[in-house]
């Protein structure tokens, strides 16, 4: 899908294309292509994810969420999970990850960065079923593991 689909304007994304469709047809997404942020695994990296979703849009990332993140409702998330951290031993060479995203933004607020992130548990989660993410940490190892499929978006008329 054309990066000028979405709207970026205020850090957030928007679909404007889908959004603003008042045909009676149903639109088709077709998976064209797909990789990992950076090229292949383990090169996905906090600059490459902002590259990415502000030349193509959001995409999924994958993470390792920690007790606090099914009860997340405001604010911006800080919560470390990582315990090879905790246990002061080398970072393994795998990602343990059991949770998808979408990445769909990113801002500042009170001089901290963060991404703004889309969980499948709808609107009752979070903000509206959305998360403040403070980016640089690579929290839940949301930074490790960006994976996009490009689409072509067409229209089926019944």
């Amino acid at each position: 899908m054309p990066i000028d689909c979405f709207d970026f304007s205020d850090n957030s994304c928007t679909n404007k294309c889908i959004a603003n469709k008042t045909n009676k047809g149903k639109l088709k997404l077709k998976v064209t292509d797909y990789y990992y942020v950076g090229g292949y695994y383990g090169a996905t990296r906090e600059e490459k994810i902002l590259n990415e979703l502000i030349e193509n849009g959001p995409f999924v990332v994958s993470i390792s969420p920690g007790y606090l993140f099914s009860s997340y409702k405001s604010g911006i998330y800080d919560e470390d999970t990582e315990t090879w951290k905790q246990l002061n031993i080398e970072k393994p060479e795998w990602e343990k990850v059991d949770h998808s995203i979408v990445l769909v933004g990113f801002g500042i607020e009170n001089e901290t960065e963060y991404w703004v992130i889309q969980n499948s548990w709808g609107e009752g989660w979070g903000m509206n079923g959305y998360m403040k993410l403070k980016k640089g940490k690579n929290l839940m190892n949301v930074e490790s593991l960006g994976q996009v499929a490009k689409v072509s978006l067409s229209e089926e008329n019944f």
